[in-house]
């Protein structure tokens, strides 16, 4: 593999640990597509243009939004963002292995590298300035003031059938591991009933409708306190980001009693 493709890869990740209430405003907001996390890798060596994932994996038949496919071989970067089919909304990530959506598409969210200099020491706002003068036509983030402003945007992209937004204030540096960004995503809460108590984890099973007209049972994490209070046949509040289309939810949560 080419050197930089394995530098690539091995970057660590920025991990959204941070909270509306926690978060330095102003911030840019960037619709969340559903997809999967990549970096896009151009005009270094041997290798034109490829898309990594997280998992090493190579893709090769993509649009990038925001600009022609068209690489100068003058110039080369790697930038990170999300690989999506489709329009990318609530749900399109299980549309990724359909060849029906093939090319997948690619919106880079920021930009690592570009003709060899490091850019990650830079401000995000300055990072966001130099990603928009290699790919200009990519949506341009909303700035967000405050809380209000965050969730009535985060409610416009969720009405329009995204997954909500990602937060992240203009003056941070670019951070692999646990950062600041905050993702406000929708959320569904449905009532199920508990089938088993596991005696010895802190989880729980109860069964779950699936879109064929079957069912079947799902876990989730609940704490050794809340096991205590729970009895086989209660019914209980989960959290979660959707039923899957082979069945379960999507990262389902433990909310309490019905």
């Amino acid at each position: 593999m080419n050197p930089t493709l394995m530098t690539a890869n091995r970057l660590a990740y920025p991990e959204l640990r941070g909270s509306l209430q926690t978060l330095k405003y102003p911030a840019f907001a960037e619709v969340k597509l559903d997809g999967e996390l990549a970096w896009h890798v151009w005009g270094a060596g041997d290798v034109a243009e490829v898309i990594v994932g997280k998992n090493g994996k190579i893709t090769e038949r993509f649009i990038v939004d925001g600009k022609p496919r068209l690489i100068s071989d003058k110039r080369h970067g790697i930038t990170i963002g999300e690989l999506y089919a489709d329009a990318g909304k609530f749900g399109d990530l299980y549309k990724m292995r359909d060849v029906s959506f093939q090319p997948l598409h690619y919106r880079p969210f920021d930009i690592l590298t570009l003709n060899g200099d490091d850019l990650t020491g830079l401000p995000l706002i300055e990072r966001k300035e130099i990603l928009f003068s290699e790919f200009p036509d990519l949506p341009t983030p909303t700035l967000i003031e405050n809380i209000n402003e965050a969730m009535t945007t985060a409610k416009a992209h969720m009405h329009n059938g995204y997954e909500g937004i990602v937060l992240k204030n203009i003056e941070e540096r670019y951070k692999t591991g646990p950062c600041a960004w905050v993702k406000v995503k929708t959320k569904d809460e449905n009532v199920y009933e508990v089938i088993l108590i596991d005696p010895a984890q802190e989880r729980i099973e109860f069964i779950v409708p699936m879109p064929n007209g079957k069912s079947r049972s799902v876990s989730a994490k609940c704490l050794n306190r809340d096991k205590a209070t729970l009895k086989l046949g209660d019914l209980v509040k989960i959290e979660h980001q959707g039923v899957l289309a082979l069945g379960g939810l999507r990262h389902p949560v433990y909310k309490g009693k019905a």
